[in-house]
């Protein structure tokens, strides 16, 4: 595996260890800003601050 692929692997399974233990501060956290979210009821949009994206991912929580 090459670099880049390695850190990849590496960059993915920490994010889905993030929504897995529903951890939105440290999801957020590993987001570019601003960010955007996509869902299937409200279509999309920009967050500007971690916070935001933080509190937009705890909307998708059961």
């Amino acid at each position: 595996m090459n670099d880049i692929a390695a850190e990849l692997d590496a960059y993915l399974t920490r994010y889905a260890n993030t929504l897995s233990s529903y951890d939105s501060q440290a999801a957020a956290d590993l987001w570019g800003s601003p960010g955007m979210i996509l869902n299937d009821q409200q279509g999309a949009g920009v967050l500007e601050s971690r916070e935001a994206m933080a509190s937009g991912l705890e909307q998708s929580y059961p």
